[in-house]
């Protein structure tokens, strides 16, 4: 589909000022994008890749980059060439030792200005440090949400639910349970009548 979209318009690449790239890891995948900066200054983006990304050293990276755009351009060498000389922008995913993959791709994108990480990692880091800060958060947060499983536990509550068939299965009972409780007070609210007495007058 990325081929496609990019033969599409790959004609069009004589009219692109700038190139911004974006990896993110997901599971065993990365998703590569491509944003497209034009002379009149319209934007386009384009999933440029989805690949399988078992390695984390920074080389296997670059190797991995370079491969993803040959693959974009159908395995043109002139385009591919072309469409390195115009990447100024490399935005990382992960921590912050992964951003080694974006200077090193300096000796492939020889017009790369602006190598950053993921503003949203960063965020996330920064609120895990200041989650951490206090130890009563961190203890509800990790017992809740982040702590893993090992072999004596399911790990938190969170992953718990999630990883845990059995505990999946009980937890959705539960809710159906207490559904079925709800829907059981709504019916006889509803079936209830108004009880009137009769009143007898002695006259």
């Amino acid at each position: 589909m990325s081929k496609q979209a990019f033969a599409d318009d790959i004609g069009s690449l004589k009219d692109v000022l700038a190139i911004g790239l974006a990896e993110d890891v997901c599971g065993i995948y990365k998703i590569l994008r491509a944003r497209y900066v034009f002379r009149d200054f319209s934007v386009k983006t384009r999933l440029l890749d989805v690949a399988l990304a078992p390695e984390k050293h920074a080389v296997k990276k670059l190797e991995q980059l370079m491969k993803s755009i040959l693959e974009a351009v159908n395995g043109d060498e002139r385009a591919a060439a072309d469409f390195r000389s115009k990447v100024k922008v490399f935005c990382s995913d992960g921590e912050p030792a992964e951003l080694a993959a974006g200077s090193i791709c300096r000796t492939r994108l020889p017009a790369l200005r602006t190598v950053w990480r993921c503003t949203l990692h960063s965020g996330q880091k920064s609120l895990e440090a200041a989650v951490k800060s206090d130890e009563r958060v961190n203890m509800l947060v990790t017992e809740l949400v982040s702590r893993f499983s090992d072999s004596d536990g399911l790990g938190s509550l969170a992953r718990a639910v999630t990883n845990s068939t059995k505990l999946k299965f009980h937890f959705t009972a539960v809710q159906q349970r207490d559904l079925d409780s709800l829907a059981e007070l709504a019916l006889l609210a509803c079936s209830v009548s108004p009880v009137v007495a009769i009143i007898r007058y002695e006259v």
